[in-house]
Order: C-alpha cells, then sequence, then structure tokens
C-alpha cells in the first residue's frame, strides 16, 4: 500500500507524513492500531528500518510522532486471517514490534495485497539482516 491509497482508511495527516518520508525508500505504508491503547497508527516500511508514525499525544491535531525500529525486532504474521476465503471480505493482520502489538483491519483484495506485501517485506528485511558476516 502506497501513501496515496490511504487517505480514507486514517485520520492521521497523510499528505505531512508522506513528506517526511521524501528521502527515504518506502516499500509499502499499512494503517494499523495499537493494540494496548487503539492508537492511530501507520507502519511505514523502508529498506532500512520500520518507522512507526502515531498522533502527537497532548498536540494539535495534525501533529505525528515517528519511532524507528529496526527489522530485527519486527514480527509480523505468517498469514493474513480473512473473513472470506475470496479476498472480498475483511482481513486482518498483527504486527510485533519488539513488546508493542499492531493491528491492522483492510477489507478487499487491495487490502489483501498491501498486507500480504508488507509480511513478505518484512520477512525479506529480517532474513537479508540474518546472513549479514
Amino acid at each position: 500500500m502506497r501513501f496515496r491509497t490511504l487517505k480514507d482508511l486514517t485520520s492521521l495527516p497523510v499528505e505531512r507524513i508522506r513528506r517526511q518520508f521524501r528521502n527515504e525508500e518506502v516499500r509499502c505504508v499499512l494503517p494499523a492500531r495499537a493494540a494496548v491503547n487503539a492508537t492511530e497508527a501507520l507502519l511505514v516500511a523502508t529498506t532500512t528500518a520500520l518507522a512507526i508514525v502515531v498522533a502527537a499525544p497532548g498536540q494539535p491535531r495534525g501533529r505525528s510522532v515517528t519511532r524507528w525500529a529496526p527489522w530485527d525486532v519486527v514480527r509480523a504474521d505468517e498469514a493474513v486471517e480473512s473473513t472470506s476465503g475470496a479476498g472480498d471480505g475483511s482481513h486482518h493482520l498483527s504486527v510485533r514490534v519488539d513488546r508493542l502489538r499492531f493491528d491492522s483491519t483492510l477489507s478487499g483484495k487491495a487490502g489483501l495485497k498491501a498486507m500480504r506485501d508488507f509480511i513478505g517485506f518484512a520477512h525479506e528485511r529480517r532474513s537479508r539482516l540474518a546472513v549479514r558476516p
């Protein structure tokens, strides 16, 4: 999923966040919610690390905070849970970042593709890190 497809999936300031990543190689973006407090988040997968963007607590609307996590602490579920076998239903994915869990729910074939892309990229990054000398 790319930034341009997120406008109806999040209340976070997508354009402002997109500009923040203009010098990064963004591979996919996944809207999610923190499992602990249901805070809205964007999981931004870059080649170097995972960025977790959340609304800045106590700040005016439109402000966000970005935290970076190395790929070796990111764990995505192996498979997407779906309510429909054909791919048209609702899809759910859990992503663990160290001790935090983020849950993403998207619908349709585009949502399923976005989740599978995220899983594939996360596994590729972790594998690549594991074989480094």
